[in-house]
């Protein structure tokens, strides 16, 4: 069955018929079945049913689907919710109880990418790309390109990437663009969009503002078509499935899409920052908060699958993680966008969950899914069939995030656990594969025995990123960039290699423009004061003294006197 796309801007043709003035026209229910489809439009029928146990003159309203470029045996309107409000002719006004009458209409299909840009005001980039980000000590970058070559790359797969997913949805009831990413290149996926989708394509767009000069424009109508449907559960979060421009396969969120948009709204603020059409700011701490309250278990402090889990629920709560919902950079960017430091004891849990699981498994890997972490010690891949598929206990299509993931925290923070932890991963696949790109299979069971005997990038491209953080595998870094730099799949596979080599060009970097160390002293025995010196570390630079010391931006050293609060605020350097 086909089924139709959402809503672009519609055009009233100067021939609709005009309305009439009915006598008591009744709503009734419609069905739209698609009768014709093809690459940049569709047709269809629309089933008006009369449920009532008397004869009515009819009205119907229902979601297009497109823009309307000829309706028959009807008159119709555009309604401010995008919906399409349609009524009878003289010939066909009435239908009685029980039965149905048909109209029909053509409309084009979305637009592609270009027609998500809106008017949003475009503010000065703070980080354009290039970054060329220098990233933690002892890691490494793919050397058989040149920077100038690498950064090209990334030009290249973005606008293919752009080129192939990113569709325009219309506008919403303020008049705003609306831009979502598709689940496909082609046919029936192009209907969908998925929260995960529009947080990759937040993440990448803020990204590559300085190259692409509609980034904020884009940036900004994604966030709009994911504020369009918010889940049913938590209304600050995104419903996770969209198709033809409804909500379908539950009115509830996932996780990793909320943290990514909520991801890619602090890299928005630390790019254009928050005076503009929208304070990314204040809307990422709306975000990040809703994640807290309905997708962090209470006591687990671990990742939930999305806001429709219950806390103690059966067979899924807050002690059913999946490890690729285990994104320790954003956490900790999430402490520090908020200064609240239950980030630190989710990622500390995280990390817990994933020593457990690599302490039974010498291979390294994680499962899609992972029960039994009431007690963290006791924590077991998930059995088959847990949520989506025989594949849920192993390393598959899920996990297949996870080293970069978890090395990107490493790369970006330094975090000795995160690299430890995907160093035992690069240490076994470079053994296994021989340390050759083309070696990576689709996906493991925990024991290393490959599942799917063929190469796609989305399980070679996250392990490039976790091989940067292992100085002696430069070869096989250089190999798996040589394979995964221009190679094109499809949505997700793309999606996730666009971000990857984000990061395995120097090009990923921490969104949180500001990020504090504090210090309370009292002062020398006999009284006086103290001298202190604010130091940071390798990529940032002091900003200025905050607390007790507040006003002295320009001095890295001050003085501080006896029970006063000083906190030293640094920022990444450009």
């Amino acid at each position: 069955m086909m089924f139709l796309k959402p809503l672009g801007a519609i055009i009233l043709l100067a021939t609709s018929p005009v309305f009439a003035e009915p006598p008591n026209p009744e709503l009734l229910p419609a069905t739209v079945n698609t009768t014709s489809d093809w690459d940049t439009g569709f047709c269809a029928d629309v089933i008006v049913n009369n449920n009532t146990d008397h004869t009515v003159d009819w009205v119907t309203e229902f979601e297009p689907g497109g823009t309307i470029n000829n309706l028959w045996s009807a008159s119709y309107e555009l309604l401010p919710n995008g919906k399409i409000r349609a009524e009878r002719l003289d010939w066909n006004n009435e239908v009685a109880s029980g039965q149905s009458v048909t109209f029909g209409y053509c409309a084009d299909k979305d637009g592609d990418a270009s027609a998500c840009v809106g008017s949003a005001d475009i503010q000065p980039t703070k980080r354009p790309f290039p970054q060329q980000v220098s990233y933690a000590a002892n890691t490494i970058r793919p050397t058989n390109f040149t920077q100038v070559q690498q950064d090209q790359h990334v030009r290249d797969f973005y606008d293919y990437w752009k080129s192939s997913y990113l569709l325009s949805a219309g506008t919403d009831t303020n008049g705003k663009s609306l831009c979502r990413v598709a689940f496909g290149k082609s046919g029936s996926k192009q209907d969908i969009t998925v929260s995960e989708g529009q947080g990759y394509g937040m993440m990448s767009t803020a990204l590559m503002a300085g190259y692409d000069p509609n980034a904020q424009s884009l940036f900004n109508s994604l966030w709009y078509f994911s504020r369009k449907y918010p889940s049913g559960i938590d209304n600050r979060l995104m419903s996770w499935k969209i198709k033809n421009g409804k909500i379908v396969g539950g009115n509830d969120s996932a996780f990793d899409g909320d943290v990514d948009i909520a991801y890619g709204l602090l890299l928005a603020d630390a790019q254009w920052g928050s005076s503009g059409e929208v304070n990314y700011r204040n809307e990422a701490t709306t975000v990040i908060q809703g994640i807290l309250d309905s997708t962090i278990g209470p006591d687990s402090h671990l990742p939930m699958l999305g806001d429709w889990v219950q806390a103690n629920g059966s067979p899924y709560n807050q002690y059913t993680p999946r490890s690729s919902d285990f994104m320790p950079a954003h956490f900790r960017s999430f402490g520090r966008a908020t200064n609240n430091p239950v980030w630190d004891t989710v990622i500390t849990n995280s990390q817990a969950v994933i020593d457990t699981l690599q302490t039974n498994y010498s291979t390294g890997l994680l499962p899609d899914f992972i029960i039994n972490c009431n007690d963290v010690s006791q924590c077991v891949p998930a059995n088959s069939g847990f949520l989506e598929g025989p594949h849920d206990g192993h390393y598959y299509y899920n996990a297949g995030r996870d080293p970069w993931r978890i090395g990107l925290d490493a790369l970006l923070n330094d975090d000795a656990k995160s690299r430890d932890q995907v160093q035992k991963m690069v240490t076994w696949l470079a053994s296994d594969s021989g340390g050759n790109a083309d070696g990576i299979k689709a996906g493991y069971q925990l024991n290393g025995t490959p599942i799917g005997n063929y190469f796609t990038t989305f399980f070679a491209a996250p392990f490039g990123v976790a091989t940067m953080l292992d100085s002696n595998q430069q070869a096989f870094l250089n190999d798996i960039y040589a394979f995964v730099y221009n190679e094109r799949e499809d949505y997700y596979e793309d999606s996730v290699n666009l971000l990857s080599l984000l990061v395995m060009t120097g090009n990923f970097w921490e969104p949180v423009a500001l990020q504090t160390s504090s210090l309370t002293i009292e002062a020398p025995t006999g009284g006086g004061s103290l001298i202190i010196k604010a130091k940071p570390s390798k990529g940032w630079k002091f900003k200025e003294w905050a607390g007790d010391c507040k006003g002295t931006r320009k001095k890295t050293v001050v003085k501080m006197n006896k029970n006063q609060y000083c906190t030293a605020v640094f920022e990444p350097k450009p």
